[in-house]
């Protein structure tokens, strides 16, 4: 019996599927607006047919759909509605389709109609009634492996089919993994779904030189992309490079960049997302030390035993002195050099006051490396 259920309702959106009269959105928006819909009319909020969510799309009122046996509601993205969700109370076989990892919000009740109704959400899929869901007549099921989630009473729905999915109250949203969906059903749903971001990594690799930026989101509404940022200071921030966000999702997502324009031994990254409708939001920031090894082994001085009172503090990459400190090794004496920060890979610094002995010569740069090394004077 179970199976036959099944059957029937997948049949059934099937048939909706192909018919070309629907009410389909194209494009993320408002319910109100045309350009959300196809043939750029919007479909108004009552006496509605088959409607189809291929976007993410919020209605700030109610919605409610004709005096027509088998009306079907399709969400194969994200729809949110600030009200009901009714089909006629005296029309059978009403029908809600959740396509996988896709999202149907209602704020007020939902109300299935009389006979037949069927609400089928498939792997991934959610749905989330803030108020009721009732149907008035009998045989109505919730199929699929999805998710239904409610915080008000489930009167003539029953879950059924194989399998049938879990139905659950809102405060276990975030028990399953779904905590930015609750804080925004909780909050009334002022603005938009968040990117929910699981981590934000930073690595250096040594061979290619480069550094590789890692992330992963677990939840996306409205997500266009991420501007990756660099800074040399952790303060001064600028965009290298955008990575394409995927929309609306419910699942893992992971997201890597390569950067291969690393121009400092400490650099500092940080991600901006940015939504669709131009709002924005940035995560914290990592620290990478994008040079193998110790700052000291970067470094090389020469010559080690001076004769023409010179040196030169040379690396890999380019670098600014913050100070330098020159310490007699005999009488522990300790000397001040000014270095004007020119971003260069090499200094050049005048001993020619230093007497015969040894010395080290302690370096910190505005990147924060400190550096220690060994010379002679003769």
């Amino acid at each position: 019996m179970k199976s036959i259920i099944y059957c029937f309702f997948v049949i059934l959106f099937y048939l909706v599927a192909l018919d070309a009269s629907a009410q389909t959105s194209v494009a993320d928006g408002n319910w109100a607006t045309g350009a959300t819909w196809n043939g750029g009319t919007a479909p108004g909020y009552t006496n509605l047919g088959n409607v189809t969510i291929n976007s993410y799309v919020i209605s700030d009122q109610s919605i409610s759909f004709s005096n027509t046996n088998n009306r079907i509601l399709t969400v194969n993205d994200t729809l949110i509605v600030q009200g009901d969700v009714l089909f006629n109370s005296g029309k059978n076989g009403a029908g809600i389709n959740i396509g996988p990892n896709n999202v149907l919000i209602i704020f007020g009740n939902l109300q299935m109609g009389k006979n037949n109704a069927g609400a089928n959400i498939e792997a991934g899929g959610i749905l989330v009634v803030k108020g009721s869901i009732s149907t008035e007549g009998n045989n109505g099921f919730f199929t699929g492996a999805g998710s239904v989630y409610t915080d008000g009473t489930t009167t003539g729905m029953t879950s059924n089919g194989s399998p049938g999915p879990a139905i659950n109250v809102i405060d276990d949203l975030s028990t399953d993994g779904f905590t930015t969906i609750e804080e925004y059903v909780a909050g009334g749903g002022a603005g938009t779904l968040p990117v929910d971001l699981l981590y934000f990594n930073a690595s250096w690799s040594q061979s290619s030189k480069s550094a590789s930026l890692t992330w992963a989101t677990t939840t996306e509404i409205f997500n266009d992309y991420f501007s990756v940022e660099r800074s040399d200071d952790g303060i001064d921030y600028y965009e290298i490079a955008r990575v394409a966000g995927h929309g609306n999702s419910n699942t893992k997502i992971e997201y890597i960049y390569h950067d291969f324009t690393v121009q400092s031994s400490t650099s500092y990254y940080r991600l901006k997302q940015v939504d669709f409708d131009g709002e924005f939001e940035y995560f914290d920031q990592v620290r990478l030390s994008t040079y193998g090894g110790s700052a000291s082994e970067e470094f090389s001085l020469y010559p080690s035993v001076v004769t023409d009172g010179q040196i030169h503090l040379v690396a890999d990459h380019a670098f600014n002195i913050q100070e330098i400190q020159i310490i007699s090794l005999n009488g522990g004496r300790v000397y001040f050099i000014q270095s004007s920060s020119v971003n260069s890979t090499s200094y050049q610094l005048d001993v020619r006051y230093l007497a015969h002995g040894v010395y080290l010569v302690k370096t910190q740069t505005e990147q924060g490396e400190l550096i220690t090394k060994k010379f002679v004077v003769n």
